[in-house]
């Protein structure tokens, strides 16, 4: 997500009036007829679709209370960094690798798995640890719910 304040260059805490002067200002300037290179225009063209983007979020009330809430949160480090090419092949990589086991990891986990749940069956042991089990998950989102707060 970009910063919409950087682009409408206008303060955070900027009223709907500010936010509308300052759109309206920036939008005449980046006129493509301003310029007189190609690059220039193609570069006037871009600065006015971020500019008609921004807008769009900050001059909305509840699209604003949102990205001030993801700003706030963020410090207003807004900017999200693009994943590298390497970053997705490796991924991938590991997924197809993954895929390749499983057929050996379902022959060899799971028949000493049923073995082990042989073993425990309905004793007290296999009470105990689906208790711990249900215990850690209503702490995690006992947790969750009073950290959001």
């Amino acid at each position: 997500m970009k910063n919409y304040y950087d682009i409408l260059e206008v303060h955070p805490e900027a009223g709907k009036e500010v936010i509308d002067a300052s759109y309206k200002a920036l939008y005449r300037q980046n006129n493509p007829e301003n310029f007189e290179t190609n690059e220039e225009k193609a570069e006037a063209k871009k600065r006015r679709k971020q500019l008609k983007e921004a807008y769009a979020v900050l001059s909305d009330r509840r699209k604003k209370m949102k990205y001030d809430k993801f700003f706030d949160e963020t410090d207003g480090n807004v900017e999200i960094k693009k994943i590298p090419n390497e970053t997705i092949l490796a991924f991938i990589a590991f997924s197809i690798l993954i895929i390749v086991m499983a057929k050996y990891i379902i022959d060899s986990f799971f028949p000493k798995f049923a073995k082990f749940t042989e073993f425990i069956g309905n004793t007290p042991v296999l009470q105990l640890i689906l208790a711990f089990v249900l215990l850690g998950i209503a702490v995690h989102f006992f947790w969750k719910n009073i950290k959001k707060k």
